[in-house]
């Protein structure tokens, strides 16, 4: 397989996120973003977006699934991609009133990363329903 330059697939990643933004349709945006996840399957940001993706088309199951494989790879050097993961399956777990689950994801990253304040709130959401 011939290997593409740097440059051109962070153009294409981009551009397949600004079309992912202008589409109504949401099976089109898993489209856009599927290629990267398969053919760059340690990029966690590429695949950190499928998952987004996957959510919002309501395919919960695969999108844990491509969240699960994000944080095992555990790069250290993004730090918030992981945070975001758990943040996500938190999210998914809330969408399937798994509230208790929904906190221990979403205690870890609101804990543990100074941006995650939103993570409080849904903390506290979830407890208020438990």
């Amino acid at each position: 397989m011939k290997k593409e330059p740097d440059e051109k697939i962070e153009a294409a990643f981009h551009l397949s996120k600004n079309l992912y933004r202008l589409s109504c349709r949401l099976r089109q945006r898993i489209f856009l973003f599927e290629p990267f996840n398969f053919q760059y399957p340690s990029n966690q940001l590429f695949s950190y977006q499928y998952a987004v993706t996957l959510i919002k088309n309501r395919q919960l199951g695969k999108a844990m699934e491509v969240l699960n494989r994000v944080i095992r790879q555990n790069n250290k050097k993004l730090p918030q991609i992981i945070a975001l993961c758990y943040y996500r399956k938190g999210e998914i777990f809330f969408k399937k009133n798994k509230y208790k689950s929904a906190v221990e994801m979403y205690s870890p990253v609101s804990q543990g990363y100074q941006g995650a304040r939103f993570c409080r709130f849904c903390r506290a959401e979830c407890c208020l329903l438990l």
